[in-house]
């Protein structure tokens, strides 16, 4: 039988949120403030065990209406309480990582299970394509530990520009968030880039690109070889964004270097100054979407691997365990970790060069 806490447990959170927010007008400006406020009395204390939430869901008569159904944030989303103003959703998290991102909404979350490495970023801009790229530089604000219990704002816009690391398999998170506001949403690269994400990408491209991006994904999937030969083709695209999402499609499944280099000297033959820092946007997705985590299971793997790619060296890895009170045998770690890297595909074993380089191995 559905267990009918858990749908009793959001709504409680839902009128207590609604209630601070009435209070102060419902001005939309005050929504994230109330939001962290009210989640942050709610968690205190609260238990949301897996196997009663997996049962609720596969035996419940019915539930709550679904904020975007067909959303992949989240693997996945599951909304517990849905209204006009705002909505409450629990995500499990099984693809341990997420693009560093800000928000169209505004609100708060907290982590329910697991563990989580939280990486918060300011963006400097230097310059903007309208409506589609910006190019500048990423500051590290804080890098932290979330734990159960932990609470975090969600201001709207750039408030909030963070990368997640779910450590745990699965994490739990829950978020309570407006529904619609008029902020766009960016993905940011290290590498300067940042690129617009409208939440129905058509308003930025031709349909015939999303459908091609869309069918390059699932081949790369089936046979990535084919997949590189149509995406690489695709790169000579004139428009600057359609172009860079080719690019990026291309870099995700091909690893030959020579065809990459030249791939990048017709890109940047096109497309003048902007072009090398798109490059290293691709290369830097492309490297993100090959994180082998099947091989890193355990939390220490995970942590060290997420902790490489956040951070340049093993010093600043080392300071951040200790500040996070987390006790790992770095060492001994990175190197079964890169060990068991290095005898994979080739996706893998750049990131064994990468946890090499970060944990000085070599």
């Amino acid at each position: 039988m559905a267990d009918a806490s858990i749908i009793s447990a959001s709504e409680f959170l839902a009128k207590r949120t609604r209630d601070l927010w009435r209070g102060r007008r419902c001005r939309r400006s005050s929504f994230p403030e109330i939001a962290t406020t009210s989640l942050s009395e709610w968690v205190v204390g609260r238990e949301f065990p897996l196997d009663r939430i997996i049962d609720y869901t596969l035996t419940a008569a019915s539930l709550p209406r679904q904020h975007l159904l067909h959303s992949n944030f989240g693997n996945p989303p599951l909304t517990l309480y849905w209204s006009e103003d705002f909505f409450i959703d629990l995500l499990f998290w099984v693809d341990p990582r997420s693009d560093i991102h800000d928000h169209t909404f505004g609100g708060a979350f907290c982590v329910l299970r697991g563990r989580v490495l939280h990486d918060v970023v300011d963006f400097d801009c230097a310059e903007s394509v309208p409506g589609k790229l910006k190019f500048g530089a990423l500051r590290r604000r804080r890098i932290e530990l979330l734990v159960p219990g932990d609470v975090r704002m969600i201001p709207y816009g750039s408030g909030l520009t963070h990368g997640t690391w779910h450590l745990s398999e699965p994490t739990l998170t829950l978020v309570i968030r407006t529904r619609h506001d008029p902020y766009d949403q960016h993905r940011y690269f290290k590498t300067m880039a940042v690129v617009q994400e409208a939440q129905n990408r058509e308003t930025l491209l031709n349909p015939l690109v999303v459908k091609r991006l869309a069918i390059l994904r699932s081949l790369q999937k089936i046979d990535s070889r084919q997949a590189a030969v149509y995406a690489r083709s695709l790169v000579k695209e004139p428009d600057l964004l359609t172009a860079y999402l080719y690019l990026e499609a291309y870099y995700a499944c091909s690893f030959d270097l020579e065809l990459r280099l030249a791939t990048a000297k017709e890109f940047r033959r096109k497309h003048g100054l902007r072009a090398g820092h798109l490059i290293a946007a691709a290369e830097e997705y492309a490297l993100v979407r090959t994180i082998p985590w099947e091989i890193a299971r355990d939390e220490s793997s995970r942590l060290l691997l997420a902790a490489s790619r956040c951070l340049d060296n093993k010093m600043d890895v080392k300071d951040f365990l200790l500040r996070s009170n987390i006790h790992c045998r770095v060492r001994e770690t990175g190197r079964r970790l890169a060990t068991a890297l290095a005898s994979e595909s080739n996706g893998s074993r750049a990131w064994a060069q990468r946890v090499e380089d970060v944990f000085d191995l070599r």
